[in-house]
């Protein structure tokens, strides 16, 4: 399996001026020698983007 994250909020002068944020999981798993399971999800927030929640 895999996972990652990503946080950055930064400030100038007493104002936020980037705040947003990042998730990915990915997993996998052999069944047997011919199947196995597959599932990944990235999942995005950005405030001054207007970006509530994006995922896939």
């Amino acid at each position: 399996y895999t996972l990652l994250g990503e946080l950055n909020k930064e400030k100038s002068k007493g104002d936020t001026t980037v705040e947003n944020w990042l998730a990915f999981g990915r997993y996998s798993y052999f069944l047997t020698q011919k199947w196995f399971l597959y599932a990944q999800g990235f999942f995005e927030h950005d405030e001054f983007a207007d970006l509530d929640l994006r995922s896939t």
